[in-house]
């Protein structure tokens, strides 16, 4: 085997190695706080629904990308109205309009909640 070979097949080897501990890292920088649980009640906007205890909550990690306000609103009624919820986040202060931004995820579920609608 020649000496460029031995080189390619231990920098293949050490960038699959590399890039599985990175994947690793990745995902444990994704495991979030619990925030509490909930029963949703009402949807406010597309990114913001109140729970049963007051709470209004502000779905982090989504941006609407539908131009009928009303049409994004309806999409995330559909998916998480009466359902309960439970918040996850890296801080469960509220923002300066007194909304706690959390990820949101439906009981059982490990997929966070997101609605893209156009």
């Amino acid at each position: 085997m020649t000496t460029k070979a031995l080189r390619c097949g231990f920098w293949g080897v050490a960038g699959l190695l590399l890039l599985s501990a990175t994947a690793r890292a990745n995902a444990a920088g994704c495991a979030f706080e619990p925030q509490g649980e909930g029963r949703v009640v009402a949807v406010i906007d597309a990114r913001t629904i109140r729970l049963d205890d007051g709470r209004e909550v502000r779905l982090a990690g989504i941006v609407p990308i539908a131009s009928d306000k009303t049409k994004a609103a309806a999409a995330l009624t559909a998916v998480v109205s009466g359902r309960e919820v439970t918040l996850r986040g890296e801080d469960d202060a509220p923002d300066r309009y007194g909304r706690q931004p959390a990820f949101v995820f439906l009981a059982g579920s490990e997929t966070p909640v997101s609605v893209i609608s156009n």
